[in-house]
């Protein structure tokens, strides 16, 4: 027992610090010493552990960490959601984070294990690669899960964060990993004193580079604007609607009504667009031709674009049998009163909107639609116009991961806005994590991104990811920001998409094929 103590110690001190570097906390820097203590115990050849220990630590690792960041306002959102009871709620908690973030970090630690008898530059560089490889891996393989990766942490440090214009997330995570790594393996009691010089050299290296990278990245960032554009004046409406009472067929016209009255307080001229959340008409907008036709009216009015947040149907015709489909979709009402066009959102959210693959696909029913597990995925990036602008929409988690961004600016795109429904992250952190993971996106394509929530925290920022003006955290109300035009060239992030993580399997791959071909492997 004695000797498994430092072990379990590690798993928990570095559970502690990952919590720490996200919100509430918030503690960014913290990220380059998260791997600390995993790399203290884990790279350090003289501590009895096999890889298939390390694997279970590292399962251990993931399902705590993972419950610590997420583990509050998932437990509450599943409670209200299911309305089931609170051993279901925990059960379904400690479940998404086994399958979804868990089971990720066994292979990690294993591989970790595996660099443990290596030199102290490939334990340094081998296991920040194989950080970065398995977090790329975690959130695009199976049900995808991006949330809380390890550079994500950066997202409020100014320059280090503007990196991800040149290798995405991805090279946040490596300079995090390896500083973590550098600085563990160099505390490592029987070290040899070369080698414990050249970890602290690369614990040293790691965020310097980095902000040598942020220094290229603002020096190389595209300046010249997109001809034939002004500034764009976007307002984001936040009603603050609790969660609990979203669906309710006896609120929905008095939540369309909140929205409907906060956006009334606008002068008309004085903005451009105006961007209410996911589901702010909770109820098919395409059904429901009065609604539609005072939303346009409003638009009108104003003299500014409308994008709302509502679900719509479709309807097909087979073998003399009419079938049903269910979207979750953004809908953009032009300025001049004319018909909407729909945005489909691509990436359901699994469990709620639709089911896994694995688990059978969902019944696209009516019945089914209003328990939420009914929606169809939509086909692939959709743009509106407005004011020369080319608008994106990318609905909650879509926000979360680098592709629908990417696809979107290559498309065309000069804004992102982000439409959500945080009212369920409402019990934890939950809403100023989406905020801060979603801010990374603008970061990596140099355009602005507008997130307007139904609940939680709606807001804007520009390219570099700095707060284009006050947030609405938590309340009810009307934030307007100003926009300014964006660059016409796109980032070698943006054109090369994640090479980064390529690079980075590729030297994970290297470092473990050095670690096996001089013996070290540990037993």
């Amino acid at each position: 027992m004695a000797r498994a103590l430092p072990l379990w110690a590690a798993v928990a001190v570095a559970t502690v610090v990952f919590a720490f570097v996200y919100p509430p906390f918030g503690v960014g820097p913290l990220a380059f010493l998260a791997v600390t203590p995993i790399a203290l115990v884990f790279l350090d050849p003289l501590v009895r552990c096999s890889t298939a220990k390390a694997a279970v630590a590292g399962l251990v690792f993931g399902e705590l960490a993972s419950l610590a960041i997420v583990g509050p306002w998932m437990y509450s959102a599943a409670s209200i959601y299911f309305a089931r009871s609170t051993t279901f709620a925990l059960a379904f908690t400690a479940f998404i984070n086994a399958t979804n973030v868990a089971i990720y970090y066994a292979p990690t630690f294993a591989l970790l294990r595996m660099l443990a008898g290596t030199s102290a530059l490939v334990r340094v560089l081998g296991s920040a690669a194989v950080w970065t490889t398995l977090e790329y891996v975690r959130a695009n393989t199976l049900l995808g899960n991006p949330w809380a990766l390890l550079g994500q942490g950066l997202y409020d440090v100014p320059l280090l964060r503007e990196a991800a214009g040149i290798g995405g997330v991805w090279l946040l995570t490596f300079a995090c990993a390896a500083a973590g790594a550098g600085l563990g393996v160099a505390l490592q009691p029987a070290i040899a004193p070369r080698q414990r010089r050249r970890a602290i050299g690369a614990a040293l290296a790691a965020p310097l580079a980095l902000l040598l990278c942020g220094f290229v990245s603002r020096a190389i960032a595209p300046q010249r604007a997109v001809a034939g554009m002004g500034p764009l004046r976007v307002a984001v409406v936040q009603a603050e609607i609790d969660s609990a009472d979203l669906w309710k067929p006896e609120l929905r016209l008095a939540h369309v009504e909140s929205y409907l009255a906060l956006t009334r307080t606008l002068a008309p001229g004085s903005v451009d667009l105006v961007v209410w959340p996911e589901n702010a008409i909770p109820f098919l907008l395409d059904a429901d031709l009065r609604t539609r036709a005072v939303v346009a009216d409003l638009a009108r009015g104003l003299d500014a674009a409308l994008l709302v947040g509502a679900p719509r149907s479709e309807t097909s015709s087979f073998a003399g049998a009419a079938t049903a489909r269910f979207f979750n979709s953004a809908f953009l009402f032009p300025a001049d009163g004319g018909a909407p066009k729909a945005y489909d959102k691509v990436r359901l959210l699994p469990y709620v909107e639709a089911l896994p693959s694995l688990l059978g696909r969902a019944i696209d029913t009516p019945s089914d639609w209003q328990a939420g597990a009914g929606y169809s995925a939509g086909t692939g990036t959709v743009l509106f116009d407005v004011r020369s602008w080319r608008i994106a929409p990318l609905i909650c988690l879509e926000a979360v991961y680098p592709q629908y961004a990417r696809a979107a600016v290559s498309a065309g795109a000069d804004l992102l806005v982000n439409l959500s429904n945080d009212a369920w992250f409402s019990g934890g952190a939950g809403p100023e994590q989406h905020f801060a993971m979603s801010s990374l996106r603008a970061v990596e394509s140099r355009r602005p991104l507008v997130r307007a929530a139904n609940g939680g925290v709606s807001g804007a920022v520009d390219g570099g990811g700095n707060l284009a003006g006050p947030t609405l955290r938590r309340t009810r109300g009307v934030a307007v920001y100003t926009l300014e035009v964006p660059p016409a060239a796109h980032t070698l992030q943006q054109r090369v998409g994640d090479w980064f993580a390529a690079l980075s399997a590729l030297v994970a791959a290297t470092c473990l094929l050095k670690a096996r071909r001089d013996g070290t492997r540990i037993t």
